[in-house]
């Protein structure tokens, strides 16, 4: 199984929100439809692995998309 880190914990909650965005303003039934699995996925994922005690959302220091960290040193903040 290959290490994939993809930093971006809070990407996730950003695409179900511009799907909703979309939503809202398409009024596109057949797309809510056929998304919704994959939203409900997306959903899914982050309280498995992302939520706290408080049910709000946590992540590393370096797991955030304006963060980086270069040959495996410590992320560049916190």
């Amino acid at each position: 199984k290959p290490n994939i880190v993809y930093n971006t914990p809070d990407g996730t909650p950003l695409m179900v929100r511009e799907v909703w965005d979309y939503l809202r303003y398409s009024g596109d039934a057949d797309y809510a439809k056929s998304i919704y699995p994959l939203v409900q996925t997306y959903i899914d994922g982050i309280e498995k692995h992302y939520l706290d005690v408080y049910g709000l959302m946590t992540h590393r220091d370096p797991d955030t998309w304006m963060d980086a960290n270069l040959e495996a040193r410590l992320p560049w903040s916190a």
